[in-house]
């Protein structure tokens, strides 16, 4: 619930596996109520980012859909993927860039990542 992960180590590792070394690296997840983002893994960029989401989607706000209404619109506006380059097989990030797997949802969920890697 409401929380940040790195995954840029996973995500590497999985790069490692494939015979590409150069090329485009796309991470989608099947998720309606997560969302990736690529940015610093700071707490406190963590937490103002949590702000904004809560802004934008307030669990407390009365919402149509019962329950988890706000993790759904939180994920719309972030979105569930992201493609990078590779390059010596591994992702193409700026010095203080991650990807970064955002949980809204108001309960644990196990969450899926398709990662496909295509090039040279």
């Amino acid at each position: 619930k409401d929380s940040c992960i790195d995954i840029t180590g996973i995500i590497n590792n999985a790069i490692k596996d494939c015979i590409v070394k150069e090329g485009i690296c796309h991470v989608y997840m099947t998720a309606t109520t997560a969302a990736l983002t690529i940015n610093e893994n700071d707490t406190l960029l963590e937490r103002d980012f949590m702000k904004l989401a809560k802004s934008l989607a307030n669990e407390d706000a009365m919402y149509a859909h019962p329950g988890n209404s706000h993790s759904h619109l939180r994920s719309s506006v972030f979105g569930v993927e992201k493609s990078m380059p590779v390059s010596n097989g591994a992702l193409v990030l700026g010095k203080w860039q991650r990807l970064l797997l955002w949980e809204f949802d108001t309960t644990n969920r196990k969450r899926q990542l398709i990662v496909s890697v295509g090039g040279d």
